[in-house]
């Protein structure tokens, strides 16, 4: 497991020295914003109108995020730093393909969350019940987290084709099984640990620390109790921007040593 505390402490290093990546780290808080702005109903027809547009840019703020982030992180990890810039054009070139790898993964993974679904769902349970268990469930998808990441940094590296991009990343993947599928359990735990932190110190900050006021929290889902919460969403948006690049950089320096190999 030396790769693994390797990757852990080399990745936290390189967060710190890649400044253009905070920008589009931010990108998903500054969705989410939008996103909380345009959840009232509206009926006019100009507010509709405007509330689809702030949906399509909703969507494309998080496609940016979710390329620039890795690819920033990519470039540093091999020694050749991106600018703002640079991602931008990254954006614009590998999207369409991105876009649609996505999707394929999606429609891989989707038994298993539809399996998941399936065994949370009861008569008797409440919506937000039902999320808890659906969470709970799909967590053994995390062990594929590196197969996100992996076949971007194809992408990146080789302007592979998506066919070739999704193979070359399963063989990598399957290779480093171990090492990659602790990884992918062990962040997507830090991420149900920083959102249950987030809502646990956005009530408290709220009630002037009243402890007893936690019980009408859902740590499992903390948005099911806070949602339109301004305070939880910067809160939250915050420690997450920090954990999505340090754990594209992670991958990233993971890549790039086991494509050596």
């Amino acid at each position: 497991m030396n790769d693994l505390f390797f990757f852990l402490r080399q990745g936290w290093k390189n967060i710190w020295n890649m400044r253009a990546v905070w920008l589009f780290s931010a990108l998903p808080v500054f969705n989410s914003l939008i996103r909380l702005l345009l959840s009232r109903q509206q009926t006019e027809p100009l507010l509709i109108l405007l509330s689809l547009l702030g949906n399509i840019l909703t969507l494309i703020l998080l496609i940016t995020g979710a390329i620039g982030v890795p690819y920033i992180a990519y470039c540093f990890s091999n020694g050749k730093p991106a600018t703002s810039r640079d991602a931008l054009s990254a954006v614009g070139e590998f999207g369409v393909r991105i876009i649609l790898s996505g999707c394929l993964g999606i429609l891989v993974i989707a038994p298993c969350l539809l399996l998941a679904l399936g065994l949370s769902l009861d008569t008797s349970t409440q919506p937000p019940e039902l999320l808890n268990r659906f969470f709970i469930l799909a967590l053994p998808v995390s062990l594929l987290n590196a197969m996100f990441y992996f076949p971007l940094f194809e992408f990146f590296a080789k302007d592979a084709r998506i066919q070739q991009s999704i193979r070359e990343s399963w063989n990598l993947f399957t290779s480093h099984f171990r090492v990659l599928a602790v990884l992918g359990i062990l962040f997507t735990g830090v991420y149900r640990v920083i959102y249950a932190a987030a809502g646990f110190l956005t009530v408290l900050l709220q009630s002037g620390f009243d402890v007893p006021a936690l019980r009408t929290l859902n740590f499992v889902n903390p948005s099911a109790s806070l949602r339109g919460n301004l305070l939880f969403l910067f809160i939250n948006g915050a420690m997450q921007m920090i954990l999505t690049v340090w754990t594209a950089s992670i991958f990233a320096l993971a890549y790039l040593k086991y494509r050596k190999k």
